[in-house]
């Protein structure tokens, strides 16, 4: 989501293309580090009552997973919007080309992406004590 920030500054901006270094895995890829050592210490420091009141997101809500979970999420942002936007490089500063663009119909990778996220849910759901379920 970080990452999308330059897609609407320029946007916003009237500046093309909305793609730009950010959407390479050089730059997203820490920053989504960054972003998720920032979320997981926003959510504990913000939402103490309801991270104490489920102890899975307890769990989950450490240091190690923020930035686990930002990397990957950084390092794929790039991949998965190469796959659909012709003026994305995710390889730059090595490639200025897009390998990926077209690799599968875009409304395949967002029905995947749905798909997982469904999974994800479901594992979460199963994971959760039924007095604490969301």
């Amino acid at each position: 989501m970080v990452v999308d920030c330059e897609v609407a500054f320029n946007f916003l901006r009237g500046h093309y293309p909305l793609h730009g270094p950010i959407h390479t895995m050089v730059v997203a890829s820490p920053l989504g580090l960054l972003s998720g050592l920032f979320a997981v210490r926003a959510v504990r420091r913000w939402f103490p009552r309801t991270v104490a009141a489920y102890p899975l997101l307890r769990g989950d809500l450490t240091p190690a997973a923020g930035a686990i979970g930002g990397l990957l999420g950084g390092a794929t942002h790039p991949l998965l919007d190469a796959i659909g936007r012709n003026r994305t490089y995710p390889f730059w500063p090595w490639s200025k080309a897009n390998p990926l663009f077209h690799v599968m119909p875009y409304w395949e990778l967002a029905t995947l992406c749905v798909l997982t996220g469904l999974l994800g849910y479901w594992i979460l759901k199963a994971r959760t004590p039924a007095a604490t379920s969301f």
